[in-house]
């Protein structure tokens, strides 16, 4: 049993050995740049940060003109629904 212990562990080891020939002491692998934005928030003084990489920006702000041209589309055809607030008659 002994025996199979000290195999597993001398394979465990050789294998983080191995696995940190890849990479040279000190480098570390490339990091997107985070990029931060702040943005009002509706019903306070101080403002929002959000921060992502660009290629998260380039997603959201694809997302978000897929939402406003979906929604578009549906208010030509008539096919947006009156939201339920708040509002008079709730």
């Amino acid at each position: 049993m002994r025996a199979v212990l000290a195999i597993i562990m001398l394979l465990t080891f050789a294998t983080n050995a191995a696995a940190s020939d890849k990479l040279p002491k000190g480098d570390k692998p490339p990091r997107e740049k985070v990029v931060c934005r702040s943005h009002d928030v509706i019903s306070s003084h101080i403002p929002q940060t959000e921060c992502h990489t660009a290629k998260e920006w380039q997603q959201i702000s694809q997302a978000n003109k897929n939402n406003a041209d979906d929604f578009s589309a549906a208010r030509r055809s008539n096919n947006v629904q009156p939201s339920t607030g708040l509002g008079a008659g709730s």
